[in-house]
């Protein structure tokens, strides 16, 4: 199934390209560790210091949390979800801040 990856401008205004990348990363290690993950994922980001980043990657069903600290260039203090729509013949996933929801 191909895959698909889109971000709204909100994201592309708001988080920073090197935590847009980590964000892809933590969804396809996800995907790659468990056989069911729930269609919408939850990244708090949280500016622990200008460069120190803390990531809490939660869902729902199936129930998942997972916290990560980071250094980066800029830290930020957002939420953002990563939701998925399956149209069988492809797989689209979409960074949207929350507030863009």
């Amino acid at each position: 199934m191909k895959l698909e990856r889109l971000i709204t401008k909100g994201v592309q205004r708001e988080i920073p390209i090197e935590i847009q990348i980590l964000l892809w990363n933590m969804q396809s290690r996800l995907r790659k560790q468990q056989k069911e993950i729930d269609y919408l994922q939850v990244y708090r980001l949280q500016a622990l210091q200008k460069d120190l980043q803390l990531i809490e990657h939660t869902a729902e069903q199936p129930f998942y949390k997972m916290s990560y600290y980071c250094v980066v260039e800029n830290a930020v203090t957002e939420k953002v979800y990563i939701i998925e729509t399956d149209y069988n013949t492809k797989l689209v996933e979409t960074m949207l801040l929350a507030s863009e929801y």
